[in-house]
Parts: structure tokens; sequence; C-alpha cells
């Protein structure tokens, strides 16, 4: 009976490794695709506006910080924003 609740145990732990992992793997490929997305974005801006493009090279990883934040979240994050830009418009 013990040693049937320990290989349960065991499956659960490889389970939850394996989700994670796979987890893992989803957000380094969104990561590689933002990151293409954003260096695509960038050459298309630098003939016509060279300076933001630069900006933009040069805050690389703060713009893709977000990336770091689990996805469930980002609807909550752009929705926040978009809030507070709603009062500061509108007050002022």
């Amino acid at each position: 009976m013990r040693g049937g609740g320990l290989r349960g145990a065991a499956e659960l732990r490889d389970r939850a490794t394996r989700q994670r992992a796979d987890a893992d793997d989803l957000r380094s490929a969104n990561d590689r695709s933002a990151r293409q997305q954003l260096v695509e974005m960038m050459q298309a801006m630098h003939m016509r506006w060279p300076k933001a493009a630069g900006l933009l090279a040069a805050a690389e990883d703060e713009v893709m910080g977000y990336m770091d934040i689990p996805q469930g979240h980002w609807t909550r994050i752009y929705l926040s924003t978009a809030r507070q830009a709603r009062r500061t418009s509108s007050s002022g």
C-alpha cells in the first residue's frame, strides 16, 4: 500500500516537471518570436524614423520585459495601463 503511494507521488512529480519543461519551451519560443517581431519593426522604422528605431534597439530588454510576466496577467496589465491613461488624459 505504501509503495503505491510513493509511486503515485513520483508520477505526479514527473508530470509536474514535464509540464514546467513544456511551459519553459513555449515561453522560449514566444520570447524568440516576440524579439524577432521587434527586430522586424525596428528595421521597418529605421528608414523613416532612425532615432526612434535606435531608442527601441537600446531599450530592447525593457521593451521585452513583459515576456517575463505570466501570459494570463497580460490582459490585466493592459487594462490597468489603459485605465491609467484615460484617467490622466481626462483629468488634465
